[in-house]
């Protein structure tokens, strides 16, 4: 395991910081549209539910 942390710190320096803004943007924008769907899904669900 101290192996893989060693390796991820390994390359963080040599990130773009493009590429990480990029990430924590596809990060937050995955997180989001999990979060509509699981508001929808709940909604729909209680709608037939009735």
């Amino acid at each position: 395991m101290q192996h893989l942390f060693v390796t991820a710190f390994g390359l963080l320096p040599n990130l773009p910081v493009e590429d990480v803004f990029t990430t924590i943007i596809m990060a937050f924008i995955g997180a989001l549209a999990s979060f509509i769907a699981s508001v929808v899904l709940r909604f729909i669900s209680r709608w037939f539910g009735k």
